[in-house]
């Protein structure tokens, strides 16, 4: 760093040196008050900064809302002709390889959904070879390209499956067999690749790692063939990437020094909400907070890429619709989201269609957890809105006192966070909800599970399917005009090796009624599939003291009433004007009321959950199925029924209360 340019006399200059200074090769990318804190700037004058140095290409935005050195910085390097860092740390070994086979030797990162080619070595033989210096070739039809996307966050893996692109005849576009693929690579180490980028050539990449084992580049060689000496080649190529991660590893190391050093002036922050967990709940609540005034801080365990990836929820009630575009979040959901007016029920021979729209005036969205935690990832980002994530050992203190706090390790190095209040926001497996002396949890685990799949094919359906079938439940959702989500009813314990993509499509054709009154289930390749646990749990209470719950941390829902992701906003939309009451006029009655408020809402939302789960998944004898049967058929035939199911799964009011009708 360039001395202290916290200081009022450090010149411009040696703030924007500090800024690119705070990159190193265990940086590659980072938030804006990652920036701010290893630059040692105010916030608001890295924000300036970095608006300047991404204007003019020394920086650039990540779709994630972080920063990575930019190209103008890449064109410059390159005039120089000693390059430091993964390219010269490499360079020695790539000419070794070079010297042994005179065959064209790559080194490469990935950057999005393409291979940048950092550094090239040209070989002596006609192999025809379209890579340069500084070019980007896609990720699924390169040998270097296939290691990185083996070994990139989740979130990469679908968008590239989604979208793959015909290079040559021979370019692997079938997700399911590139996936089988990238398995391969992460077993056996290393990703081949015949006439896929470019006719006449082949492929062969090894990964290079860091010292904490992450992936970082790929090493590859092109070849005219593989038949004989690829197991020589890619010995080659894994000896010279252990060589380089030997010599990466003293680098990293005084990376990691440095960080220290910076991090034991900083090791203790203060604000006025500390927030544990970066997923929807918790930066709703951090979103809606700021736009109180009220400072927050949020730490979460894992990485960035591993919470914008996760496959959850894909239903939003349309209070939860209203409340986001109130709080100026909701432009991408009504642009891209899909407005469903009701449901199908289904069972063999009969497919009933229930309008929401008509029974109770209110729709549901379609719009993915994982579509919603980037609008929140990207408004907080805007805001300089300070997320810690990948930190461990994250504890609670103090919460019977006014001034509770947080400790946790970052990068190994221990921290403090003070706060007024607390919020876990951590999910179902972490551990704020501990922290509360008398919790009582309420516990039951169904005796099936789900096997979903996302489908790279266009929706056979306007709006969800839910299927009774004997052989199990089916239920039929989308998450775009071309991304189909389904579901199979499976045993928890459930083997996927057994479940190949053509018994998946026969299973769920036959369950969803493929051929009956004419409609078909389209088939398409397959780009995820897991099997999900069932489970309905409520802890409670969601307060105690200056300790709040909200979410996950404190409820789950089986999925089938789509209730787990509307009933994480309910939650933040009760505790925010709690919040801000208590913190900016001492008012308590909100914050005091808050747990039981909640869990009005909360017991309801389980009782529909458990309620659509019964009715519609078998779980006994042909008797329960006779009676599952009854209730579908007075569902669907009885209005009162109709319009219980439809208020139920359309949303109750944010703020529920329970009202017993007056007497006539």
């Amino acid at each position: 760093m360039a001395g202290n340019t916290s200081e009022p006399g450090a010149s411009v200059t040696a703030r924007v040196f500090a800024v690119l200074d705070s990159f190193d090769s265990s940086r590659r990318a980072q938030r804006l008050s990652d920036i701010a804190r290893h630059a040692g700037l105010p916030l608001a004058t890295a924000h300036r900064l970095i608006r300047d140095l991404s204007g003019w290409g020394a920086l650039i935005r990540n779709p994630d809302g972080s920063y990575s050195i930019g190209p103008r910085l890449w064109d410059l390097g390159l005039l120089f002709p000693t390059h430091t860092g993964l390219r010269e740390v490499a360079s020695p070994f790539l000419h070794d390889i070079y010297a042994a086979t005179l065959a064209t030797v790559h080194l490469a990162v990935r950057d999005g959904r393409s291979a940048l080619y950092l550094d090239r070595l040209s070989g002596h033989a006609s192999v025809p070879v379209v890579s340069t210096i500084g070019s980007r070739l896609p990720l699924h039809a390169t040998g270097v390209g296939k290691v990185l996307l083996a070994h990139a966050p989740e979130e990469i893996q679908l968008s590239v499956l989604a979208d793959l692109k015909r290079v040559t005849p021979y370019t692997i576009v079938q997700p399911g067999r590139l996936r089988a693929q990238l398995a391969r690579i992460r077993q056996e180490g290393y990703a081949q690749t015949s006439e896929e980028m470019s006719l006449g050539a082949c492929s062969v990449a090894v990964p290079v790692r860091d010292d904490r084992n992450d992936v970082v580049a790929a090493l590859g060689i092109v070849v005219a063939s593989l038949k004989r000496d690829r197991g020589r080649l890619v010995a080659a190529l894994q000896v010279a990437a252990q060589g380089i991660r030997r010599t990466l590893v003293p680098l990293s190391e005084r990376a990691g020094e440095a960080r220290g050093r910076r991090r034991a002036a900083l090791g203790r922050m203060r604000t006025q909400v500390a927030i544990i967990g970066a997923g929807p709940a918790g930066l709703l609540l951090s979103h809606l907070l700021a736009a109180d005034g009220i400072e927050s801080v949020v730490v979460e365990t894992r990485s960035e890429q591993y919470v914008l990836g996760r496959i959850r929820a894909g239903v939003l009630e349309s209070a939860a619709v209203d409340l986001l575009a109130a709080a100026g979040l909701g432009e991408r959901v009504h642009r891209e989201g899909i407005e469903h007016r009701g449901i199908y029920l289904q069972w063999p021979h009969e497919r009933h269609h229930l309008d929401f729209g008509e029974l109770v005036g209110r729709c549901v969205w379609i719009y993915g957890q994982t579509e919603l935690q980037k609008d929140l990832v990207a408004a907080r980002a805007a805001a300089g809105q300070p997320v810690e994530y990948e930190v461990t050992d994250t504890t609670v203190h103090d919460v019977d006192t006014d001034r509770p706090y947080v400790t946790y390790l970052k990068d190994g190095q221990p921290q403090r966070l003070d706060a007024d209040v607390v919020v876990g926001c951590d999910g179902s497996h972490g551990s704020s909800r501990d922290s509360i002396p008398v919790l009582r949890t309420w516990d039951r685990t169904y005796p099936f599970a789900w096997l979903g799949v996302l489908a790279a094919v266009a929706p056979s359906t306007d709006e969800l399917i839910y299927a009774w079938h004997p052989d199990g439940f089916a239920l039929h959702s989308m998450r775009s005009a071309t991304v189909s989500r389904l579901y199979l009813q499976v045993a928890p314990d459930e083997d996927l090796e057994q479940w190949s993509d053509e018994r998946i499509w026969d299973a769920l054709a036959r369950r969803l009624g493929h051929g009956q009154d004419g409609w078909a289930l389209t088939p398409g390749p397959i780009l995820d599939k897991s099997v999900l646990p069932m489970r309905s749990r409520v802890a409670t209470p969601m307060r105690h003291r200056r300790l709040f719950l909200a979410g996950d941390a404190a409820h789950l829902v089986p999925p089938t009433g789509a209730k787990g992701l509307n009933l994480a906003i309910a939650d933040v939309a009760l505790l925010a004007p709690a919040l801000s009451a208590l913190l900016r006029k001492g008012d308590r009655t909100l914050a005091d009321s808050y747990s039981e408020s909640a869990l009005r809402r909360v017991w309801r939302c389980t009782h529909f959950s458990w309620w659509m789960t019964m009715m519609l998944h078998r779980h006994g004898d042909p008797f329960d199925a006779q009676l599952q049967l009854a209730q579908l058929r007075w569902v669907v035939s009885s209005t009162a029924g109709a319009q219980g199911l439809a208020e139920n799964y359309a949303g109750l009011p944010l703020g529920y209360e329970y009202r017993p009708r007056a007497a006539d």
